[in-house]
């Protein structure tokens, strides 16, 4: 009982809030230490198998060895758990505003940095260095700092929005120092001696714009409480002339002799007690202990496959260094070849053992990806005007009201994506990097899972294990592929219907374990909310589990199908609940008309309609990708056109080949004609909106059917006592 109640103290001791200062401080996981212990979590709580693997591993070392490990791990939550209760901190406390907008709730803003709104600000910076390209200003990701419906002439610019923030904290020096302020904009400093009824002295350093002036400071020795009220707004409007030098820049550093602005140590603030620093120290020893201890079961575990370590190795190297897109080939054209080889590793005996470090090596190559396009870990990325804005202004909305309501009353956008996004922001910050590693890792991992699922063991004759290869590269291709990266990068709303399918399909078809079922019941109820529009082809998912299972599991396989549609009916129950009983149907229901690309009432007149058939024709080449469609300017990608093109011939060879031969398995038949639901929704609903975003789920689907086909759903061969009829006595 012990060891089994290790897992939940792990999770504890890495989500639990705390204070700043500790490495370990809790949600949102959002520096990388946090990141690995993330990870390492991850393939635990799913796998049954690697749990008792690590108990027995733990277990191993001593009776006692579980239990010495809980109470550490029970410390660490208590330690957490005083550090957060004692309100201390280190830093300076920020309230950030524009004084375009006011805040929803409050002077301030809320963020994901700081969503429990501690201390009643926007969050703690540990100093106070921000230049134009480093404010990290997540609240901007909202509608309400979507100007591009004003009027021309006082349209503000993105870049260099009006700014208002105060920064509060304590600093400290033995002896008397100098500071220097570089700044742009206007700023007053406050600075006080900590004693009851002290106002401080103002210093009002003068309205400053273009290039960066800096103020030196003389600051006397002790311990002084010091505010900091910095604000921004130079003017800039569209479309009069930019303003000459940076946008809102502020930097407090200590003067050194001879120093220019820029090269002088930043001021940091006073550290909290020394009783809090220890715990807070102690609280990193035992969780960086824990990690080790995971850590060395995985290694353990993986040891014998150090060929493959060291090709990730070399081939994580290859994947930073690697710069394709000179040569008209993805960004993430390294990534895709590493996981063509880790899939071709997963082919052999041990891929279960494999499977786990595949899981690394993507969280690894996405990483290497990641660090060589992108500056900063904690960059923020902001939306300009589309869908992307709008579900990440909705995810906020819920950190801002804590309300369920998630921004609408009754849903105009996709109702279950808006939470997903919340929860990503939640677990990884503001901080756009983090959120795309895991995404990224996600779906690479559920691709190579459905590889490793449905390979048939023993291996099948040349032509299948040819067929089957040439399915899982088109898969990970896609998969990797410019537009999915792109997208996830936005983020639209398709992009956790990519990561659930292969999770979806592989959970209801490539396993016999009944909790699996109900979990892949559950996924595909939370992508079927993601995107309504996927409704149909996932519930013909679950319509052929139905039919495969019934006769064996009917109970399981009912609670399966029932779970998927109570999940699909929270949408309507939410716009009736919060929309109201006169709310209309056609709204409950979340049926967006206005995405129509072709109405029922036009589509009764295609017999004698040539616009209605040139329309259809349209829709048709835009599934097909056949580039041309009425209303997109994208430029063909070869790569991606080269995946989806040869996704088509191999589903519709892999079709020719399978559908007519004899001893089908149950329900193969159907699945192997399921995505073409995908694309028929799309007959009459727009699909070149952000093309190719639409009709991607379909082309992954056709990847994941042919994967199925050439294994675990081959025509099986018939027995001589089944063909032979039975002779007459």
């Amino acid at each position: 009982m012990t060891s089994r109640a290790l897992l939940p103290v792990l999770w504890a001791v890495l989500v639990l809030p705390s204070a700043n200062f500790g490495r370990f401080d809790g949600l949102p996981l959002d520096t990388l230490p946090e990141l690995i212990g993330l990870l390492l979590l991850l393939p635990l709580t799913v796998s049954g198998a690697l749990r008792r693997y690590c108990r027995r591993r733990v277990g191993a070392w001593g009776r006692v060895a579980p239990a010495v490990l809980v109470a550490l791990g029970l410390a660490a939550v208590g330690g957490k758990l005083a550090l957060f209760v004692s309100g201390t901190y280190q830093g300076f406390v920020g309230c950030y505003r524009s004084t375009l907008v006011p805040p929803p709730t409050g002077p301030c803003e809320r963020s994901f940095a700081n969503p429990w709104f501690r201390y009643s600000v926007t969050r703690i910076d540990s100093v106070i260095d921000v230049a134009p390209d480093r404010w990290n200003l997540g609240f901007l990701n909202s509608t309400r700092f979507d100007f591009s419906g004003r009027q021309v002439q006082d349209r503000p610019l993105r870049d260099r929005i009006p700014l208002e923030v105060v920064w509060q904290g304590v600093i400290e020096r033995p002896s008397p120092w100098r500071a220097r302020l570089t700044y742009v904009g206007a700023a007053t400093l406050r600075l006080g001696v900590l004693a009851p009824g002290d106002e401080g002295s103002d210093i009002r350093l003068p309205r400053h714009y273009g290039e960066a002036t800096t103020v030196q400071l003389a600051i006397p020795a002790g311990r002084h409480r010091v505010e900091l009220a910095y604000r921004f707004d130079d003017g800039a409007r569209w479309p009069a002339p930019l303003p000459i030098g940076p946008g809102a820049t502020v930097r407090f550093e200590q003067d050194t002799p001879g120093g220019s602005p820029g090269t002088g140590a930043l001021v940091e603030a006073a550290p909290p007690a020394a009783v809090w620093r220890v715990l807070a120290a102690a609280i990193d020893s035992i969780a960086l202990m824990l990690g080790a201890t995971v850590t060395l079961s995985y290694v353990v575990l993986l040891r014998r496959d150090r060929w493959l370590a060291l090709f990730i190795a070399i081939a994580g190297l290859a994947v930073s260094g690697l710069r394709t897109e000179a040569a008209g080939l993805p960004t993430a054209f390294g990534v895709f070849m590493a996981l063509l080889g880790l899939a071709l590793a997963l082919l052999g005996r041990t891929w279960r053992r494999r499977l786990v470090l595949a899981f690394f090596s993507a969280a690894y190559f996405n990483a290497c990806l990641m660090l060589s396009s992108i500056p900063r870990l904690d960059l923020v990325l902001y939306r300009p005007p589309s869908d992307a804005l709008v579900y990440e202004s909705l995810a906020r909305t819920i950190l801002e009201t804590w309300s369920l309501q998630g921004g609408e009353p009754v849903f105009r956008f996709q109702p279950g994506f808006r939470y997903w996004r919340f929860v990503e922001r939640l677990v990884l910050g503001d901080g756009d990097p983090f959120v795309l590693i895991v995404a990224l890792t996600a779906l690479a991992w559920g691709c190579l899972w459905a590889i490793a699922r449905f390979w048939p063991r023993p291996a099948p004759p040349w032509p299948r294990a040819l067929a089957f290869t040439l399915g899982a590269g088109l898969l990970l291709g896609l998969a990797t592929s410019t537009p999915v990266v792109t997208f996830v990068e936005a983020p639209l709303s398709e992009y956790p219907t990519w990561i659930l399918l292969p999770l979806v399909v592989t959970l209801l078809f490539g396993t016999r374990a009944r909790r699996r079922w109900i979990w892949g019941g559950m996924l595909g109820g939370v992508a079927m909310l993601c995107r309504l529009n996927h409704v149909a082809a996932l519930l013909g998912y679950l319509a052929v589990f139905a039919w495969q299972r019934w006769r064996g599991s009917p109970r399981t396989v009912a609670l399966t199908v029932g779970i998927a549609l109570a999940l699909l009916t929270l949408a309507p129950l939410h716009n009736r609940y919060y929309g109201g009983r006169a709310t209309a149907t056609i709204r409950i229901l979340n049926i967006n008309r206005a995405a129509l690309a072709i109405g029922p009432s036009r589509l009764a007149r295609l017999h004698r309609d040539p616009d209605v058939r040139r329309d259809l024709w349209d829709q048709v080449r835009g599934i097909l990708y056949v580039h041309g469609t009425r209303g997109t300017a994208t430029e063909p990608d070869r790569f991606t056109r080269l995946m989806i093109r040869g996704l088509q011939w191999l589903w519709l060879g892999t079709a020719i080949v399978v559908l007519p031969r004899r001893g089908l398995a149950p329900g193969a038949q159907a699945l192997l004609l399921v995505p073409l639901l995908y694309f028929v929704v799309h007959l009459l609903y727009t699909v070149d909106t952000y093309y190719p975003r639409h009709i991607l789920a379909g082309h992954l689907a056709l990847g994941v059917s042919v994967l199925y086909a050439h294994g675990p759903g081959w025509p099986r061969p018939m027995t001589a006592r089944a063909i032979t009829s039975p002779t007459p006595v």
